[in-house]
């Protein structure tokens, strides 16, 4: 099929079979204006994708493609480099179209003279019930630096991705996220207030291999904020003891014991192997946490009487820190549970956003851990599963600023693959310290 249109509309497909007919449909039904065509490429599918896609291979607008299997990132390379569109829209097999989304796109970036355009989301799960609206508006993601528009759904012009130089194939995941760096740093992108695309939340999907992706989404970041000279010249670590967002143990359960070492222990060794140093400061009200600390020659200050919580917003402005640090990366010692390159991973987002304070959350997890032959195993759905606790989705135990020039904030929500609990013995210390009176007769000496 000759691609004569203003838009290419590219679907990448691989063992969707059962998701790919409702989103070519929503392609289907876009209307005439402004003139469009449709590419599906099939990336090696095993299931009934090839068939599916041979139902449409008559239509007029579609053309199709089979690739062997070379991922994700290849494939939409490959089929954008067959259309000869002056625009590409990417969608993912799972997802689909709103009506009347393609011409309000258009309308939008044109009447911006902009190189690319980008609306709101309604998440989707597996059975296509809607479960909420998902924002993308740049005050809620950080103009895509605490998290960047999905991949899929944005409207852009060819020649930018053509002098991007596409998705880097390199990556298995987070290619969305690399491309939308590397695009607005030289192009630029605008955001439409209306609903365009239903986003699938499912566990076949590839957002659901989660502690991959988090690791690409850490290299992903690193390698924009390297790009772009960026640099964390001078960083104060702060520990705050006081109890963090919903949590009800004590100031004491700093020092609750896992595998025989403290968690102010654990927390200052994960530090150290992100060479980040040691935490230069202690807050904290209890007597013995201040005694623990001096003993180890860690410099102790109380907290302001007015300031509770890692994530009370009065933190930095009410303690004075002793500090001439430019960066000021505040970490509640009950979570030694974090993957240690989060830390780093913070200041990075800070950096990348030109943000003053970055405040962390956990998302609910898909995963719940089942004992099995005293390990936890990831099983789906029933309640009797062990979820992370309420304390440790709440709170992600982190928050960093940037003293000069800004005092715009933002909260980064990260998943739970973030979280270190591989065993029996951490998950049920970080369910106790979600309950009251958890630190009891589980501390060490002074």
């Amino acid at each position: 099929m000759a691609m004569q249109a203003d838009i290419g509309v590219i679907i990448t497909a691989r063992n969707y079979a059962r998701y790919l007919p409702r989103c070519i449909e929503s392609v289907l039904a876009q209307g005439e204006t402004p003139p469009w065509s449709l590419l599906i490429v099939d990336d090696g599918s095993a299931d009934q994708t090839p068939a599916v896609i041979a139902g449409y291979r008559n239509h007029p607008r579609v053309a199709t493609m089979r690739l062997p299997g070379v991922g994700l990132a290849a494939a939409g390379n490959a089929g954008i480099a067959r259309l000869a569109t002056e625009w590409i829209l990417r969608l993912d097999a799972d997802d689909w179209l709103l009506p009347g989304a393609v011409a309000a796109l258009h309308g939008h970036v044109l009447s911006a003279g902009a190189d690319a355009a980008y609306g709101e989301l309604c998440l989707i799960d597996a059975a296509d019930r809607e479960l909420f609206p998902l924002s993308q508006d740049p005050a809620v993601i950080g103009d895509g630096m605490i998290r960047s528009p999905v991949g899929s759904g944005m409207l852009f012009r060819r020649r930018a991705w053509d002098a991007v130089g596409g998705y880097d194939e390199s990556l298995r995941y987070q290619e969305d996220f690399d491309f939308w760096l590397r695009f607005t740093e030289r192009f630029h992108a605008v955001h439409l207030r209306r609903a365009v695309y239903a986003y699938r939340q499912h566990r076949d999907t590839m957002s659901s291999n989660r502690r991959e992706r988090a690791a690409a989404r850490r290299e992903v970041k690193r390698r924009a904020v390297k790009r772009r000279g960026l640099t964390a010249n001078s960083v104060h670590v702060v520990l705050a003891t006081g109890l963090p967002i919903a949590a009800r143990a004590a100031g004491t359960a700093a020092l609750a014991l896992l595998n025989g070492e403290t968690l102010l222990e654990r927390l200052l060794r994960q530090l150290g192997s992100e060479a980040l140093g040691v935490a230069a400061t202690i807050v904290s009200g209890e007597g013995e946490v201040e005694r623990w600390a001096r003993k180890r020659g860690l410099a102790v200050m109380p907290p302001a009487p007015d300031v509770g919580a890692i994530g009370d917003p009065r933190l930095l402005e009410r303690q004075a820190f002793p500090v001439d640090a430019e960066f000021v990366l505040v970490i509640s010692p009950y979570y030694p549970f974090l993957e240690p390159a989060r830390f780093a991973e913070a200041l990075d987002t800070l950096l990348l956003g030109g943000l003053g304070r970055l405040d962390t959350a956990v998302a609910e997890p898909f995963t719940r851990l089942l004992p099995e032959d005293g390990e936890w195993l990831e099983a789906d759905g029933p309640a009797e599963g062990a979820a992370l606790p309420g304390a440790l989705r709440l709170a992600g135990g982190v928050t960093a600023f940037h003293r000069p020039q800004t005092r715009r904030g933002a909260l980064e929500i990260f998943p739970p693959e973030d979280f270190l609990v591989t065993d029996a013995r951490t998950l049920a210390l970080a369910c106790a310290l979600a309950t009251p009176g958890a630190a009891a007769g589980s501390r060490t000496g002074t």
